[in-house]
């Protein structure tokens, strides 16, 4: 299977993740729909309520079980568009209510 682009952003133009997982669409889903929570969390002025993030991230967990490859997208997402997955998702867990993160999309 050829690798599949998980999430692309217009105004980030490296921000692509590459899965080279045999994945439905609704997994294609879950893993956008975490990065689109945490692109959410660093630029919606509101930020984003930790409950979307922790539900979202559930369900990236459930298509993305090893911690190595999770690790790696994290890695590869913060490269491309300077948001992290873990630092984002420590906050979730440790505060309740909307989650703001500070910092910039790489230009």
């Amino acid at each position: 299977m050829r690798p599949l682009k998980a999430s692309k952003r217009k105004d980030v133009p490296n921000a692509t993740e590459e899965l080279c997982l045999p994945l439905t669409t609704a997994d294609i889903v879950a893993v956008t729909t975490l990065y689109q929570r945490v692109e959410d969390a660093y630029e919606l002025p509101q930020g984003v309520a930790s409950t979307a993030l922790i539900a979202a991230y559930r369900d990236f967990q459930a298509v993305v079980p090893q911690k190595f490859e999770e690790k790696q997208l994290d890695k590869e997402f913060e490269a491309a568009a300077g948001y992290s997955i873990y630092r984002t998702m420590k906050r979730a867990r440790s505060e309740s209510g909307q989650i703001k993160m500070k910092g910039q999309a790489k230009s």
